[in-house]
């Protein structure tokens, strides 16, 4: 698979992160990455454990330096919420009624992978 990039000047060439990043969001695509999730309603709190091969997360405030590294970005009901690094979280006290939880894979300065998963909860 062949990407063929061009600009007209030296202020619209992509540096050779971006471009790293692309082929890495082009990879991801390619292979297929999912997130497979499973969640658990107790309460008001929503227990959340992702399963996500061959992704590593980086701890907060550490740059991802390899492809597949990075965090998630989990947004309630169309708001971002908050940056998670690890596969298994609590989402607390949300009132009742439906609600929609995305979990988007991220890298560095917050570039989406481009792999996500959305679920519906009841509370």
């Amino acid at each position: 698979m062949a990407t063929i990039l061009t600009g007209y000047s030296n202020a619209n060439a992509w540096t050779q992160d971006e471009l790293r990043h692309e082929a890495t969001l082009k990879q991801m695509q390619t292979d297929n990455q999912s997130i497979k999730v499973k969640h658990s309603v107790k309460g008001n709190d929503v227990y959340v454990e992702c399963y996500i091969p061959d992704f590593h997360f980086i701890n907060k405030g550490e740059t991802a330096r390899k492809n597949s590294e990075g965090y998630i970005q989990l947004s309630l009901n169309g708001q971002r919420i908050d940056n998670i690094y690890t596969a298994a979280f609590i989402v607390r006290g949300l009132p009742a009624g439906k609600h929609e939880l995305k979990i988007a894979l991220v890298k560095n300065e917050e570039r989406a992978y481009g792999v996500e998963k959305t679920i519906e909860i009841t509370i």
